[in-house]
């Protein structure tokens, strides 16, 4: 799947935050849960 490609483009959609090695900080979405 296309998680790592989305990972930036999940964090604006869902307003989670993240981390600066691209890690989520808040899981409020499919991808954080894949």
């Amino acid at each position: 799947m296309l998680v790592h490609a989305s990972v930036p483009a999940a964090g604006r959609r869902h307003a989670v935050g993240l981390r600066r090695d691209g890690t989520l900080l808040a899981a409020g979405s499919d991808l954080a849960a894949a």
